[in-house]
C-alpha cells in the first residue's frame, strides 16, 4: 500500500501557501473554503466580528486582526469575505456552523468568546438577509510615496472606494468630479463603451484625459448634456479636491444613505501596521476615519484591518504614551480585536494534508500494533521532543514524526536570524504548510512503513537564500566525494539544520551521532545499528576532510559536531599540515598532565628523615631532574608488553610506570595528542592576518583545550591502571586501590625502601634546621646519657665509622656519606646523630680548624648551612673532681642552690657560660649596665664594677670546657670577695639611691651659697662635701652620718636665703613709700608707678644668696619710677574759640606761664656731694660743706626741679 492511498484527500492536489485576497477562481474558492482549518481561536474571531456587525454591540466600527507573517491572517480575512459574499456565503457559513457543532464546548479554553450552536445559527440567518459589500485591498499595493503623509491614509481608502464603484483610482478629481456625475446620471458604462469605440483606453483614465481632454468632455457631454464642462475641467486640471477625512466620509455617507437597512459596507485593509510603520500622523488619520465614518454612517460602514502587530504595539510604536487619552481613543476605535498568534500550524497541517480515510486508519492501526515497540522506541529524542505515543498520534502524524514539526520551527527561526532563508520564510503556519506539503508529496509513492526523515524537510523548504547556500555549499561539494554521496548529502542536510539552531536548542538536542541516526530513519523497521555505523563513517569522513569539527560538551559523554566555515577549513588544513614536533613535543605536552595528577611538583621528596632528588623521563626524555638519586620513567615505548622482561632490564634506582601497552591500544588518544602538538606548532609559526583569523584561532584553541581535558582524563586513567616496576620488582600489587598522587606516593615509598635499606635508622630524628637547632640547644637531663641509655644504632654506625679514620673528619663529607644509598639520611638527621655523640663526650665539633671559637648557639645556627667549616674529633676528658670543685665555687660565688648542666661538663659549659641566658652572661650584662650608669652619674665607687666585669669577662674568654671550669675554680676567693662587695653596692643603691643622689645634688647646686654662711658653719659643710669622693658611702653607719650633716647645713642655708629675701622686700617697700609721697604731693595718680609686688617677686625669685644681695639695691627701680613720674602729663581740655583767636594773635613773646601751669615739675634724684675734706674738724668745715650742699640743691630747684635726696 502506497502512502498516498492513506489520505482522505489527494496529496497531489495543488496547494497555494499564500492566500491572494483578490483571487476568486472557482477552484481557489473551493479549496480555501473546504480546506480551511478551524481552531477555537479562528471560530471565536469570526464570530466576534460577525456578531459585532450584526448587533452593533460594540462602541465603534473598527476591527483589528493581527498575527505574524504566515499566521493565516489573509486566509482568515478572505474567509470572512466568503461569509459576507452571497455567491460563496452558503458554503462558507455551512463549514463554519459545522466547525462549531464539531467542537466539544468542554475543551474550549475561552468559552465566553465561543458561540453556541444557536448563536451561530442566528448570525448565519441574519447574514443571509443582509446585503454586504466589501472593499478589500493591501496597503502595500496601494501606497503612493508621492502623497503627503497627513493625507495618504484617506487617499488610499478613497481610491479603493473609487475602484469599488468603477471609477478612476489614479486621479481622485476625475473620479469625483467627472465619473461620479456621469454615474449618478446612469451613463457611466455607456460613457466608457463610447470611449472604447474611439480607441481611448479609459482603464488608464488619467493618461487618456491628459492626452485628449477635449474628446473626453465631448463624449461626456453626449451622455450628460447639463454637464458643466468648464467648471469640472478647471477642478480636474487644478486637482481641486478637498480629499479630507470629513469629505470622504460625506461621500460614503451619501452612498450608503439610500441603501437598505441591512446594507453593510466593509473595508478590508490588509497589512495596516506595516503601512503605518511608526508614523503617528498616519495612525491618527485611521483613528479619525474610523470615528467619522461611524458618526456619519452609523453601523453601515466598518473598517477591518489586518496587521502583523497588535494594535497596542502599533500605537506604542508611534510614540504615543500608553497612559494618554490619545492612546485610549485610538484603542477604542477598534473594540473587536482578533489575535491569530496562537494558531497551531501542526494541527492545521494534519487537518489539511494528513487526514486519513477509513482504509488508511485501518492500515495504520495494523502497522502500529505490529511494530509498536519499534515505533515508540527508535524515534525517541531528548525530553521536550514528542514522538509516537499511541495509535491515535501515529495516525495523525504519519508519515511525519511528531517532533519534526517543533524541530523545523526552531530551524526556521534560526535560519531567519542567520539570513539563510528569504524574509518571507518564518516558523509560521504558511511555511510549515508548504514544507509539509512538499515533503508529503515527495514520499507519496513510498510503501507503507516508510517515514519522512528530518533531512528531507530541508529539501522541502526549497531554495536557500544566498547566505544559506554559501554556508552549505562546501559540505555538499565534499559529500560528492564520498562513496555514497546521496547518504552523505542527507547527513549534511540534517546536521546543517541541527548545527544552526540557537545555542539553547542545540544544548537540548545535541548534534551527535545518536541524534543524527534517529533523524535519518526512513522506515519503521530500520536497522538502527547499521544506520548508526553509516552515520559515524560519514562523520569521520567529513572530519578528516576538515568539514566538521568535533566538540565534547562539559559533563557530557558524547561528542557533538558542527561545520567549519571556509576560513575555519583553511585553518584546519594548516593545522593538519603543521609539524608535530615528535616525541619532544608530546613529552612537553604530557609533562604538566602527569606531574600535576601525580603530585610531582618538585624533584625533592622526603621519606622519613631522608631527602632525595627524584627525576622523571617521559618518552625517554628528561621532564625533570638531572642530578638525581631516584628516577621515574614514564615508559610509553617498549618492544615488549611482557612486564617481567622489562623489569629484568631495569636499573635499581629507576621506578617504571609501564604505560606502553595501554598507549599502543589507544589510537584515538595518539591522534588527539598529535593534533594538539600540530596546533601548538601552527600557533607558534602562523601569523594572524585578520580579526577573523584571530577569532578562529581562539575557537581552535578552545577545541585544543577540550581535547587536552580529554587527553588528561585518559592519561590519568592510564597512570592509575598501568603496571609499576621498582628496580627488577613488579610492585603493582602492593599499591592497589591507590590513584593519582596516592599511587605515586606509595610507589615511591616502596621504591625508596628498596634502594635505601638503612633509612629507618634515623626515623623520628630532626628533618629541618629548626628542629635540629632545638635539639642541639636542649638541656641535658640527669642520667640522659648514662648506662641505661646506650648509643642508638645510628650513633653506633657513625661512631664505628669515625673510629676507623684518624684525626679530624669533615662534617660535610660525613653528611654526604650518609646521604647516599643505602642510608639516604637527611643532613639534619646525620648532624643530629653526630651531635648526640658530642653530648655524650665521645666526639667534639671543631669550627674552622679551631681558630674561631663560637658559642653553642652560634654552632647550632651555623652547622647546617656552614657544615663545610666544621670537623669532628675525639672529645677531651674533664675530671669529675674539677667538675665538683667548679660546682662548689659557682654556688659560693653566685649564691645559688643549683648549677645548670648537672654533672655534664658540656652542658655546664653551655648553661653557665655560652648560653645567652646563663648567670655569667646575665651578670656581665647587668654589671656592664650598672657601670655605665655609675659612670654617667659620676659615682665614686665604679671601680668595684670594673673589677667584677673584668673578672667575669676573663671567664667568658676561657677556651673549652676544661679551661672554663679551671678559671672559675682558680679565682674562687677573689671572685667571692668582689661579688660580695658588688652586692653591697647594689644593696645600698637599691635602698638609698634617691637620698644619695639628693645629697650629691644639694652640694653641687649650693657650693657658692656655702660661702655666705658663717665661718662657724664651714667645718660642717666641708665634712658634708666629702661624700662626693667617698668610694664606700655604703660602709656601716657612713651614710646616716652624711644625712645628719645634710639636714643641719640645709636648715642653715634655707634661713640665710629667707633673710636675704626679707631684706629685699624691706628695701623695696621703703622706696615705694617714698615714691608714693612724691606722686601724692604732685597730684599724680598712683597708677603711674609700677606694681611693687611683682617687682619684689622678681627680685626674690633666685635662691642664690649672692644674687639676692645684689637685687637688694633699689636705685635702678627708684630712678625708673621717677622717670615715669616726670613723663606724666595730665589731659589738657580743648581751647574755646576766643582762646584760639588769642593764640592766633600772639605777638610772638615767649610767655607760656599760663600754658605750663598744669604741667608737673620735674623730680630729680640727687646724690649729695661728699665734703672736700675727708674729716670735718671745725665749724667752718661744717659750714663750707653745708654751703656746698645748699648750692648743689638750689641749682636743681632754681632749674625747676624737685629734689629727692638718695
Amino acid at each position: 500500500m502506497k502512502i498516498s492511498e492513506l489520505y482522505s484527500k489527494k496529496i497531489e492536489r495543488p496547494f497555494e501557501a499564500v492566500v491572494d485576497i483578490n483571487k476568486f477562481d472557482a477552484k481557489v474558492v473551493q479549496t480555501e473554503i473546504d480546506e480551511y482549518v478551524f481552531t477555537e481561536e479562528i471560530i471565536s474571531g469570526l464570530y466576534q466580528i460577525l456578531k459585532g456587525i450584526q448587533y452593533h454591540n460594540v462602541t465603534h466600527n473598527g476591527t483589528w486582526i493581527n498575527g505574524y507573517y504566515g499566521s493565516g491572517k489573509s486566509h482568515f480575512l478572505k474567509y470572512l469575505k466568503y461569509c459576507f459574499s452571497h455567491e460563496h456565503q452558503e458554503r462558507a457559513l455551512a463549514r463554519l456552523e459545522q466547525a462549531v457543532n464539531d467542537t466539544d464546548i468542554m475543551t474550549v479554553q475561552k468559552p465566553d468568546k465561543f458561540p453556541s450552536n444557536s448563536d451561530i445559527r442566528d448570525t448565519i440567518e441574519w447574514l443571509k438577509k443582509t446585503e454586504m459589500a466589501d472593499i478589500a485591498f493591501n496597503f502595500g499595493d496601494e501606497d503612493n510615496k508621492n502623497e503627503e503623509e497627513n493625507k495618504s491614509f484617506v487617499h488610499v481608502f478613497w481610491r479603493m472606494f473609487h475602484k469599488f464603484r468603477g471609477y478612476n483610482r489614479e486621479s481622485l478629481a476625475i473620479g469625483h468630479y467627472l465619473e461620479k456625475v456621469i454615474d449618478e446620471a446612469g451613463q457611466l458604462d455607456n460613457f466608457k463603451n463610447r470611449l472604447g469605440e474611439l480607441n481611448i483606453d479609459w482603464d488608464d483614465a488619467l493618461s487618456s484625459y491628459l492626452s485628449d481632454p477635449d474628446t473626453i468632455f465631448d463624449v461626456a457631454k453626449q451622455f450628460v448634456p447639463t454637464l458643466n464642462v468648464e467648471a469640472i475641467r478647471n477642478r480636474i486640471d487644478n486637482n481641486d479636491l478637498d480629499a479630507s477625512v470629513s469629505n470622504f466620509c460625506d461621500v460614503i455617507s451619501k452612498f450608503v444613505k439610500n441603501k437598505g437597512e441591512n446594507y453593510r459596507l466593509l473595508f478590508f485593509a490588509d497589512e495596516a501596521s506595516q503601512y503605518i510603520d511608526g508614523r503617528k500622523n498616519v495612525l491618527l488619520q485611521l483613528q479619525q476615519l474610523s470615528a467619522t465614518l461611524e458618526t456619519k454612517c452609523g453601523d453601515k460602514v466598518w473598517i477591518i484591518c489586518t496587521a502583523q502587530q497588535g494594535l497596542e504595539e502599533v500605537v506604542e510604536g508611534c510614540h504615543i504614551d500608553k497612559k494618554s487619552d490619545e492612546f485610549g481613543n485610538i484603542i477604542d476605535r477598534f473594540p473587536v480585536r482578533v489575535p491569530l498568534e496562537e494558531v497551531n500550524s501542526t494541527y492545521i497541517t494534519q487537518k489539511r494534508f494528513l487526514e486519513k480515510d477509513g482504509n488508511g486508519v485501518i492500515a495504520l492501526d495494523d502497522l502500529y500494533v505490529t511494530n509498536k515497540t519499534a515505533i515508540e522506541g527508535q524515534f525517541s529524542l531528548p525530553v521536550g521532543y514528542a514522538t509516537y505515543t499511541s495509535k491515535e498520534s501515529f495516525q495523525s502524524y504519519y508519515p511525519f514524526v511528531p517532533y519534526q514539526f517543533e524541530l523545523i520551527k526552531k530551524v526556521l527561526k534560526a535560519f531567519r536570524s542567520l539570513e539563510y532563508v528569504e524574509t518571507t520564510v518564518k516558523d509560521s503556519e504558511r511555511s510549515i504548510l508548504r514544507i509539509a506539503y512538499n515533503a508529503a508529496n515527495k514520499t507519496a509513492g513510498e510503501e507503507l512503513g516508510s517515514v519522512i526523515p528530518f533531512d528531507m524537510l530541508l529539501t522541502a523548504l526549497g531554495v536557500l537564500a544566498h547566505n544559506g547556500n554559501v554556508a552549505i555549499q562546501m559540505p555538499r561539494e565534499v559529500a560528492k566525494q564520498y562513496s555514497d554521496p546521496v547518504f552523505a548529502n542527507r547527513v549534511v542536510n540534517a546536521l546543517f539544520m541541527l548545527c544552526h539552531m540557537t545555542e539553547n536548542d542545540k544544548n537540548q538536542l545535541p548534534a551527535n551521532i545518536e541524534t543524527l541516526t534517529t533523524l535519518l530513519i526512513t522506515n519503521i523497521d530500520e536497522n538502527i545499528k547499521s544506520l548508526r555505523d553509516k552515520v559515524a563513517d560519514v562523520i569521520k569522513f567529513f572530519g578528516d576532510n576538515n568539514i566538521l569539527k568535533k566538540e565534547r560538551p562539559e559533563g557530557a559523554n558524547y561528542d557533538v559536531y558542527s561545520f567549519y566555515t571556509e576560513e575555519e577549513t583553511e585553518v584546519a588544513t594548516k593545522i593538519k599540515t603543521s609539524p608535530s614536533g615528535g616525541d619532544q613535543a608530546i613529552a612537553e605536552m604530557l609533562k604538566p598532565i602527569i606531574t600535576r595528577y601525580l603530585g610531582y611538583n618538585s624533584s625533592r621528596y622526603t621519606f622519613g628523615a631522608t631527602n632525595v632528588n627524584v627525576g622523571m623521563t617521559i618518552f625517554d626524555l628528561f621532564a625533570q631532574g638531572g642530578n638525581y638519586d631516584l628516577m621515574i620513567n614514564m615508559k610509553f615505548y617498549s618492544d615488549t608488553d611482557d612486564v617481567a622482561r622489562v623489569a629484568l632490564s631495569n636499573v635499581p634506582k629507576t621506578l617504571i610506570f609501564f604505560l606502553a601497552p595501554l598507549w599502543k591500544k589507544d589510537k584515538e588518544l595518539q591522534n588527539d595528542i598529535n593534533w594538539c602538538c600540530r596546533f601548538n606548532s601552527y600557533m607558534r609559526n602562523e601569523p594572524v592576518t585578520s580579526q577573523l583569523r584571530e577569532k578562529i584561532n581562539a575557537d581552535f584553541k578552545l577545541k585544543a583545550q577540550e581535547l587536552q581535558a580529554k587527553i588528561r582524563a585518559k592519561i590519568e586513567k592510564m597512570l592509575d591502571s598501568c603496571q609499576i616496576i621498582s628496580g627488577s620488582d613488579n610492585i603493582t600489587s602492593t599499591i592497589t586501590g591507590q590513584k593519582g598522587n596516592g599511587r605515586l606516593k606509595y610507589a615511591l615509598e616502596g621504591h625508596f625502601n628498596n634502594v635505601y635499606q638503612y633509612a629507618n635508622l634515623v626515623a623520628g630524628l630532626p628533618t629541618t634546621a629548626d628542629q635540629l637547632q632545638q635539639k642541639m640547644l636542649r638541656p641535658i637531663q640527669p642520667d640522659e646519657y648514662n648506662a641505661t641509655n646506650p648509643l642508638t644504632d645510628a650513633e653506633k654506625d657513625v661512631d664505628r665509622y669515625l673510629c676507623g679514620v684518624s684525626g679530624r673528619y669533615s662534617l660535610a663529607d660525613l653528611v654526604n656519606r650518609y646521604k647516599s644509598a643505602p642510608y639516604g639520611w637527611r643532613e639534619e638527621s646525620t648532624i643530629y646523630v653526630v651531635n648526640e655523640l658530642v653530648r655524650r663526650h665521645i666526639r667534639a665539633f671543631v669550627y674552622k680548624g679551631g681558630s674561631v671559637k663560637i658559642t653553642p648557639q652560634q654552632q647550632a645556627n651555623l652547622i647546617v648551612r656552614s657544615k663545610a667549616d666544621f670537623e669532628v674529633e675525639e672529645a677531651a676528658e674533664v675530671s669529675q673532681s674539677l667538675i665538683n670543685d667548679f660546682i662548689i665555687a659557682w654556688k659560693d660565688i653566685f649564691n645559688v642552690q643549683q648549677v645548670p648542666g648537672g654533672n655534664n661538663s658540656s652542658q655546664i659549659y653551655f648553661d653557665c657560660k655560652d648560653s645567652g641566658n646563663s648567670i655569667l652572661n646575665n651578670a656581665v650584662g647587668n654589671y656592664t649596665a650598672t657601670f655605665a650608669e655609675f659612670s654617667q652619674n659620676g659615682y665614686p665607687f665604679t671601680g668595684i664594677c670594673n673589677k667584677v666585669i673584668k673578672l667575669l669577662s676573663d671567664w667568658l674568654k676561657a677556651d673549652g670546657e676544661k679551661a672554663f671550669l679551671e678559671a672559675v675554680v682558680n679565682r674562687h676567693d677573689e671572685a667571692k670577695a668582689v661579688m660580695d662587695e658588688c652586692k653591697a653596692v647594689m644593696g645600698f643603691l637599691h635602698a638609698q639611691k634617691a637620698r644619695y643622689d639628693e645629697v650629691r645634688s644639694f652640694i653641687a647646686s649650693n657650693e657658692t651659697n656655702f660661702q655666705h654662711l658663717d665661718a662657724a658653719d664651714q667645718p660642717v659643710i666641708k665634712r658634708l662635701c666629702e661624700i662626693k669622693d667617698d668610694e664606700t658611702p655604703y660602709a656601716q653607719d657612713k651614710f646616716p652620718s652624711y644625712l645628719k650633716l645634710y639636714k643641719e647645713v640645709r636648715g642653715k642655708l634655707d634661713q640665710a636665703i629667707k633673710d636675704a629675701k626679707a631684706a629685699i622686700r624691706s628695701e623695696y617697700e621703703n622706696a615705694y613709700n617714698q615714691l608714693l609721697s612724691i606722686v601724692n604731693g604732685k597730684n599724680i595718680p598712683q597708677t603711674v608707678l609700677s606694681q611693687i609686688d611683682a617687682k619684689i617677686s622678681s627680685a626674690s625669685a633666685s635662691n642664690d644668696i649672692a644674687t639676692l644681695i645684689m637685687h637688694k639695691d633699689t636705685t635702678t627701680f627708684f630712678n625708673e619710677q621717677i622717670a615715669r613720674i616726670n613723663a606724666y602729663r595730665p589731659a589738657t581740655p580743648p581751647a574755646d574759640d576766643d582762646e584760639q583767636d588769642d593764640n592766633n594773635n600772639d605777638d610772638g613773646n615767649d610767655n607760656n606761664d599760663d600754658a605750663n601751669t598744669n604741667v608737673p615739675r620735674v623730680t630729680k634724684v640727687v646724690k649729695l656731694m661728699k665734703p672736700q675734706k675727708q674729716i670735718l674738724t671745725t665749724e667752718d668745715d661744717v659750714e663750707q660743706y653745708v654751703q656746698l650742699l645748699k648750692n648743689q640743691l638750689l641749682s636743681h630747684i632754681n632749674n625747676g626741679e624737685d629734689v629727692v635726696i638718695k
